[in-house]
């Protein structure tokens, strides 16, 4: 039983890493040059993270089984919070963090209505996931 549930929490690890980084490639603008770069920074930081935590996860593995069933439900929270904001947005392209241009819109429907940047929300769940997981 415990085997079932470490390997639900590393396939909803995966499955966050993979939408997240689609997300990254899909939904923002990167206009300005000198952002590109802190912008690239910031993609290998996530891919580090990303790296250490599926490392950590072998490592410990298998969890506990309140550690496993705690990060896959926080990881499957985390998505669905994360394609409920890419659904409501998915004709917009955002512009990403620290841009030069000013954003036209608002968005107050979907998850925008509770939350300020669902995504980010979304990410920060994950990241709690793997750290509450992994015993961190």
């Amino acid at each position: 039983m415990i085997l079932v549930f470490d390997a639900l929490y590393a396939v909803s690890l995966l499955t966050c890493f993979a939408s997240f980084t689609w997300s990254v490639l899909s939904f923002f603008e990167v206009k300005n040059s000198l952002f590109k770069v802190l912008f690239n920074s910031l993609k290998v930081t996530s891919v580090l993270f990303w790296a250490g935590s599926l490392y950590l996860w072998y490592q410990t593995s298998p969890l506990s089984l309140v550690s496993s069933v705690s990060g896959t439900l926080l990881n499957l929270a985390s998505l669905v919070l994360f394609f409920w904001s890419s659904y409501c947005i998915k004709e917009h392209r955002f512009s990403a963090i620290y841009g030069k241009d000013i954003p036209d819109k608002v968005f107050t429907s979907g998850p925008y209505r509770f939350v300020r940047n669902p995504f980010y929300s979304s990410y920060l769940l994950c990241y709690g996931a793997a750290v509450c997981s992994l015993n961190s």
